[in-house]
Formats: structure tokens, sequence, C-alpha cells
């Protein structure tokens, strides 16, 4: 689901600003809409998403609108989100969005929301609230000054194709009408004239013109409601207590996109752009990529790094080497840019007994009756606490358990997700991270979908990667000048990973033609990482060798049990070994067991 709540590319609308500088006229585009207006708009959205949230729940609405699209989807062939390309995907998420908009229009009439004029203050934080005409032509202003528009598809639901794709405003306000008390507003009919007087209608000097304000009435545009109600608190979650201490436009425009794909980070479509589409993600065209990185992205990532609770951080790519975390200045054109976001994982769980936490969070994904699926973790525990406490443990249900076989359960996966955090601590694994959020390893380049709870992903790192913890413990403290570490199934799997994503067609030649050359020469290092990425640097020609290797192979064969051993030919494109007898397909993670098992070989060499 989390791909199809990822904020689409975006522009900015921008106005033009003259000023005379040294006697000459300069023009400079700048955005319609200032950190102050951003903060209102904030504070009035999220209020409008929490009234509308207590009777529209954007998840039933997309359950809903995906059991309507089911045998379209199923015609057109795009049933089955794992199959499906890129273009398939974007298709169908199109049609969802489209169907819940439709929803969402009928069921919201008057898209308007009330508040009163100490309660926004408070909610915004605006710099300038001591000064009440600023404030109230502050308020005014954000009206048609949407800051950004969101590009959307449009897809005809018959055929299943796009005919169109346009941008749309992503909050629009129509109309902000300041509503006085009675008697105030029957002196002054234009907000202007109440603002511009020095006395009150008894000929009194104002002391205190806030007070007079009843209330504020901010009305929404009709076409921006569906997107207003899709970013809503509990659908991607914006936390205006944090956002109005921002300093910088940029920082809001990328809190947003940041947000919508924290939790979805295994998916790289997502985290990964080149230069023109970070760019475009964020509303910017700078002809010169490294001059919006030093003017917009740089200094807004350390804006949200100053002010957020989350950890905002960026690798990148040069042409021809691998992934870096450092931006240091360089000749070598920028290809790609990861984002990486933490410190969210613990937000549901803070505060939270643990043991509750697991079981809630299995109610919710076990849940076939529907009586928990639209909820929110700390909402079912709230709900399940009382029968969590019950003295008859063994006697109450929950579920299809009891209690006392839940908190067994519970307490078993809390140790093993202890296991886990401490196994990725000491190990060097780095493209597998734990999500304590969701209880289970996720990856940017392992396939792991069958990874649900805490036992699962134990079981992953032990049986699949082979990690312990005692061992990794040794293996750092040996780490300072240690061999060509071919043993470690960890580090051969990185490599062969790295070289896959870097662009290298054949990653098992280029890994035995590293540890050919690290091993005749006796080489010792502390940071073997960081010594292949230099190796693959230095052997751009073998980027695309798709030279043929001949390898022996030992496994059980899987119908007899006994040890077989193969000879043959590596074909790179296809990623098998061709022998005598049959073709053996190889994955990465399997090939990396039997490199550091020693149960493959390079014949003649190694």
């Amino acid at each position: 689901m989390a791909l199809a709540l990822a904020q689409a590319d975006i522009v900015i609308n921008k106005k033009e600003r003259v000023r005379v500088v040294d006697g000459k006229v300069v023009k400079q585009m700048v955005s319609v809409q200032n950190p102050n207006q951003e903060r209102i708009v904030d504070a009035v959205t999220m209020h409008f998403q929490e009234a509308v949230g207590a009777h529209i729940n954007y998840f039933e609405l997309e359950k809903a609108a995906i059991a309507e699209l089911e045998l379209l989807f199923d015609r057109h062939h795009l049933d089955d989100v794992k199959k499906l390309t890129r273009q398939q995907r974007r298709i169908r998420n199109a049609a969802v969005r489209q169907v819940i908009d439709n929803y969402v229009l009928d069921s919201v009439k008057e898209p308007k929301i009330e508040i009163s004029y100490d309660e926004l203050i408070e909610l915004t934080g605006i710099k300038s609230a001591r000064n009440f005409a600023v404030n109230i032509n502050n308020i005014r202003n954000v009206v048609g000054k949407s800051s950004r528009k969101v590009r959307t598809d449009e897809v005809d639901l018959e055929t299943m194709e796009i005919i169109s794709t346009h941008y749309r405003e992503i909050v629009d306000i129509d109309e902000v009408d300041i509503v006085l008390e009675p008697e105030m507003a029957q002196h002054y009919p234009h907000i202007e004239d109440f603002l511009d007087a020095k006395t009150m209608p008894d000929g009194k000097a104002f002391r205190n013109k806030k007070k007079y304000v009843k209330k504020l009435v901010f009305s929404f545009s009709k076409k921006v409601i569906p997107y207003v109600i899709a970013q809503g608190k509990e659908y991607v979650s914006l936390f205006p207590e944090t956002r109005r201490a921002f300093n910088l436009q940029m920082t809001y425009n990328l809190d947003v996109y940041i947000t919508s794909i924290q939790s979805a980070q295994h998916i790289p479509s997502l985290t990964d752009f080149t230069p023109e589409e970070l760019q475009n993600k964020l509303g910017f065209d700078y002809a010169d990529f490294s001059d919006f990185m030093r003017k917009q992205f740089e200094p807004a990532v350390k804006d949200f790094n100053a002010h957020d609770r989350r950890r905002l951080s960026y690798l990148i790519k040069r042409e021809g080497g691998p992934w870096e975390e450092t931006s240091r200045r360089s000749t070598i054109p920028i290809s790609k840019i990861r984002l990486r976001i933490t410190g969210f994982e613990k937000t549901n769980r803070t505060g939270v007994e643990p043991l509750h936490y697991y079981i809630a969070l299995q109610l919710i994904v076990s849940d076939d009756a529907g009586l928990f699926s639209t909820k929110s973790v700390k909402q079912v525990i709230e709900e399940i606490e009382p029968h969590l406490n019950s003295s008859l443990a063994e006697l109450t249900a929950l579920g299809n358990k009891t209690i006392s076989e839940w908190l067994m359960e519970a307490k078993f996966e809390l140790e093993q997700e202890s296991k886990v955090l401490e196994l990725l601590k000491v190990s060097d694994v780095s493209d597998i991270i734990y999500d304590e959020e969701t209880m289970h390893i996720i990856s940017t380049s392992i396939d792991l979908e069958d990874i649900d709870l805490p036992s699962d992903s134990y079981r992953f790192l032990t049986e699949q990667l082979g990690l312990e913890v005692m061992q990794a413990k040794k293996s750092k403290k040996r780490s300072v000048g240690r061999t060509f570490p071919h043993n470690d199934e960890a580090f051969v799997l990185s490599v062969l990973s790295t070289a896959k994503k870097s662009g290298f067609s054949n990653p098992m030649e280029l890994y035995f033609s590293a540890w050919n050359y690290y091993t005749s020469k006796g080489a010792k290092n502390k940071d073997w990482i960081k010594a292949m990425d230099n190796f693959m640097l230095k052997h751009d020609k073998k980027r695309n060798a798709e030279a043929e290797l001949d390898l022996v192979l030992r496994y059980k064969d899987k119908g007899s049990g006994r040890e077989m051993i193969e000879k043959g030919r590596w074909l790179p494109l296809e990623e098998s070994i061709d022998t005598e007898n049959s073709l053996i397909a190889l994955k990465d993670a399997r090939v990396a067991s039997l490199l550091a098992n020693g149960d493959l070989k390079q014949i003649g060499s190694i």
C-alpha cells in the first residue's frame, strides 16, 4: 500500500519579485507562500482532517475502491501487485485514487472548518503572534496561495490507460471569514475597518482586539478535498508542532515526501533518484544540480534534522562509482541520490508496553473479521488492555487464542527481537535494517516477502545469512588487519549485491578477481567493504564483462541426500552454472552461502 501513498512529483507556485539593487532592477522568482502562511495552512488542514476523519476512514475507502475495480484489474492483468511493472503499478494506483476521490467528494458537502483565533495562534506558533493586524492579514492572505501542485494521472477505467497527466493544487483555501462578536460586527461590517480602528464604538481605546474575534472560518476548494483527506493524520502523519519550527520553505516540501515514504524504504523507486527526478519530486528545476544541492537540498536537510525527531540522510552515487555517504566536492557528476529516514520506527511504540504492542499488531495483521484492521495499534491496545489484565488469562479469549497464549507468544517474539537487534548491531550487514514499528527486518536489495515476525527475522539472519552474535563480536575484534574475509557470508553477499547495483554485469567474476588479487598479495585490511568499493572503482573495465567462468560446485542432492560435485561454466547473463547434467540457477544469497562455506570455487585458481 505504501507505494500508492507516496507523494507524486510537484511544482511550486511562484511569483516574480522585482527589487532594485545598486541602481539596477533585479527580477527574482519566489514562492507565493511564506513559512508563516505555511504554518497557518498546516494548522487549518490538520483541524479539517480531524473533523472529517470522524466520519471518513480512508483505508476503508481504499478497500472499497479496490473491490470495485477488482474485475477490471483482473481483465487487464493488474490484479497481482507483486508481478506488476512500474508503469502497471502507476496505472493501478491512479485508478484506485480516482475511485477514492469520487467517494470523498460525495461524502464532504461543506468543505469548511471553524477555529478560534487563540487556537490557531497556539497551533501555528507564528512568529508575529503579538501583532494582531499582521497576523490577521497573514491569515487572510492564504486564500488562493497553495504553495504546491501535485502531478496526477487520469485513467480511463474501462481501458486502464492513462489518458492525461496534469498538476493539481495540494491545498487551496477559497475563502477566509473573520467572524467578529455581534456588537463589534454591527459597527465594523468590513474587517479592514475593524483593523484600522483606533477606538471602540464607545470611544474608548482598543486594548485587545483579538478578544472580539468570535471565530475564523476557512473554506477549502472542493477540487482539493480528496487530497486533503488523503493527507489525513492517520494516513500520512504531518506534525504541525514540528513543522512550525522549520525555517525554510523547501523543508516543508521535503517533510511531506519523506513522511509519505518512510515506512516503504525497501522500495528503491521511492528512495533512489536521478538529479532530475529528485528535483521534480520536490518542485525545482535547477540547470546545475550542484546549485540545487547547495542552495536548496542541503540547507533543507540541515533545517529538518535540527527540528524533527527523525533523521534524514542521503547517499550519493557518482558516475562509475559506488554509493557513498559523503557529499564531498568533486568534478565527477552525481548520477543518483538515495534518501534514508531513521528515527521514525519507534513512534508508535513510545511509552507502550512491548507485550501489548506485539499482541495488538498481530490482531491487526491477522484480522479477518474486520474488527481491528481499520484501527491504529494504540487504539487496539486501549481496546484490549482490560482483557490483557484479566485475572483469568487462561480462560479469556482474544481472537483465536487465550490471553495466556498471547502473552507467552509475545514474550518469545520480543526475546527474538532482542536477538535480531543484537545481530544487526555487531554484524557487517549493511542492506538490512529492523523496522521496530512493523517488527520485522526490511531490505533494499533482498527479497524478504515472507518475513513477518521477529522470529522469522532471526531465523533468516542465522540460517540464511549465517550470522552469529559471538562470531560477529570476534570478527569485530579481529577486524584490524584481517585478511580477505572470503568465509564471511554477509561480506560476500554485500559485495555481490553492491557490484550488481553498481552496474557490473558479472559480480561473481569481479569477486573472484578481488579474491585472487588480495589473497596473492596476502593483503590485510580493517575495512574490506571500503576496500571493495575502491576495487570496483579501479576495475571499471570489468563493469560490462560477461566472461564465463569455470566453477566447481559441491552440494547435497535433495532427492538422494548424497553429496554431489558438479563442474561447469558460469553463465553471467543467466546467472546459472551449465554442467553436463543440468543448468543450476543461483541467486546472490545462495552464491554467498556457497562461497563462504567453500562449496563454490573457481577451477584452476583459488
